[in-house]
């Protein structure tokens, strides 16, 4: 599979720069990174970058490649590293870093030695299948999931947050519960984040101080998805990632941390999702601050009878039996059928996009990954009542340049009538958390649809969240 719709080339006097534009359909969501992986002998998209280049670039001297999604930059891989960029970032290496581009030179052993860490747990902080490490890949150094327990009979809180290390009050704050219930599953803040929200700053840190307080305050950042570097400096990239932290909870932008922006750190860092109560429910809501729990399997998925981007059977053509109906009928339609319309992915279990985040995260950074792709528990596909479309042709027009084009708004209006709704709608951004995906679609039944589309709502405001 070919991940690039195309590219552009930059020619600078000590090297070209290569710029690969992401085909946006196939990278978000028509198949599996796992899968691509498997297919290509690739562990990542960033791979395929390479052997892009080099296949179709061999005699040019390229020292960088640009990955882009639509004017979205999404990474940079050096090709060619200089030794005094090598022996410099080695130099550094006894520095609290939170992550780390592999050299041309680099195997895992030598990183894992380098930052007083193991081969293994660099693998599964990393979700890397085998040893093998590529040119211009983003290690993360440490973890950042948290682990979850399913309350059983006989256990209280206290109990639960002996066996886990943690404090009640942290279980409590995690999972936003004052008690807890036999079943319900919980939350569990990992020592490290408590520990870092135990050691947060108790005074005002402002551009220009430096010391162990900004670098406690540089942690707390980092874990929470900022782009920040943990140097105990408070910089411009301190003061941006504050800034963004302020505006996106509402608070006074000022760029410098208070006693206000500590409360939100803390509910970040010991998590404030709700785990859903109705997953099975054809409306449940489920994005980044309402999530499915890992065990949560849809009880009647079935493979709806209709066409395929790619043959055989597997999970990713399962959905529910309710919404996979509609779905059939949809297809029947004189007129839909006449776009020949393909099934790429439907279902998606908690371990599937757990892999595919981690990839993503691995390629990108957390934070922009975040945008891109769902966090496990965090994606619809969990429950079997989406499904991403696509025309089955090679440049899929319809759903690449929809934003401006009659005939697919005409054909959304069309879905609705099934039951249908474009679940992540263009200008919705800052409401659903993610980016415009025209070829992703919700079954909500047909009422629910019909209101959604009449009215141009989300999910999120049909429900009134």
């Amino acid at each position: 599979m070919n991940w690039f719709a195309g590219h552009r080339m930059l020619h600078e006097q000590n090297g070209s720069i290569v710029v690969l534009y992401l085909d946006q359909y196939l990278a978000e969501f028509s198949a599996e990174l796992t899968d691509f992986g498997k297919a290509s002998n690739y562990n990542n998209i960033e791979d395929s970058a390479l052997h892009y280049v080099q296949k179709k670039m061999p005699s040019i001297n390229v020292k960088q490649i640009k990955i882009m999604l639509g004017t979205l930059p999404l990474a940079k891989i050096e090709v060619n590293h200089s030794e005094q960029s090598a022996k410099a970032e080695q130099s550094d290496s006894s520095k609290s870093q939170t992550n780390y581009t592999v050299k041309a030179e680099d195997t895992l052993t030598r990183i894992a030695n380098l930052y007083n860490t193991t081969v293994a747990a660099l693998k599964s902080l990393n979700n890397l299948i085998d040893n093998k490490v590529y040119p211009g890949q983003r290690l993360k150094l440490y973890g950042e999931q948290q682990p979850q327990y399913i309350v059983r009979p006989g256990d209280n809180i206290h109990y639960i947050a002996g066996q886990f290390n943690v404090t009640v009050n942290h279980i409590k704050q995690a999972n936003a519960v004052s008690d807890i219930s036999i079943g319900q599953t919980l939350l569990i803040p990992r020592q490290e984040a408590e520990n870092i929200a135990n050691n947060l700053p108790d005074h005002l840190l402002t551009d220009g101080i430096s010391g162990e307080q900004v670098s406690r305050l540089q942690r707390a950042l980092y874990l929470c998805g900022s782009d920040v570097d943990v140097d105990g400096v408070f910089g411009e990239k301190t003061r941006l990632a504050l800034l963004k932290l302020q505006k996106k909870y509402n608070l006074t932008a000022s760029g410098v941390y208070d006693e206000n922006l500590k409360r939100y750190l803390v509910k970040i860092l010991l998590g404030n999702q709700r785990i859903v109560a109705n997953p099975e429910n054809t409306l449940v809501l489920v994005n980044k601050a309402n999530r499915l729990s890992a065990s949560f399997f849809p009880p009647d998925l079935v493979k709806p009878r209709v066409s395929y981007l790619t043959p055989g059977s597997d999970q990713r053509k399962l959905m529910r039996r309710e919404a996979a109906v509609a779905l059939e009928r949809l297809f029947d339609c004189g007129r839909i059928r006449a776009l020949k319309l393909a099934v790429s992915t439907a279902f998606q279990s908690y371990q599937v996009q757990e892999r595919k985040f981690m990839t993503f995260a691995n390629s990108y950074g957390l934070e922009q990954a975040s945008q891109m792709v769902a966090k496990p528990g965090e994606s619809e596909h969990q429950t079997g009542l989406a499904v991403n479309l696509t025309t089955g042709s090679d440049d899929n027009t319809l759903f690449q340049e929809s934003a401006e084009s009659k005939e697919y708004y005409e054909l959304v209006n069309s879905f609705s009538q099934f039951g249908f709704i474009v679940r992540y709608p263009p200008g919705k951004e800052q409401v659903t958390g993610y980016q415009y995906e025209p070829g992703h679609f919700r079954y909500v039944g047909k009422t629910a649809a019909a209101a959604i589309q009449q009215k141009q709502l989300t999910l999120e405001e049909y429900l009134s969240v």
